[in-house]
């Protein structure tokens, strides 16, 4: 598991991809504010399956 504090007014996507470098897993769990592509082709570059609400309007 990975932890980055970050500003308040800071998003939370922007900061996934770098959540999951390093991490070896074979499935990722996220909430909707994950949902995006960046961060789906990360995982999918890690061989592992994205378990990730999508946003409505996505």
């Amino acid at each position: 598991m990975n932890l980055i504090l970050t500003p308040g007014q800071a998003g939370d996507a922007p900061w996934g991809e770098q959540l999951l470098k390093g991490v070896s897993t074979n499935h990722v769990l996220a909430d909707a504010v994950y949902d995006s592509d960046a961060i789906r082709r990360r995982v999918k570059r890690m061989w592992a399956k994205a378990c990730i609400k999508p946003k409505a309007n996505r």
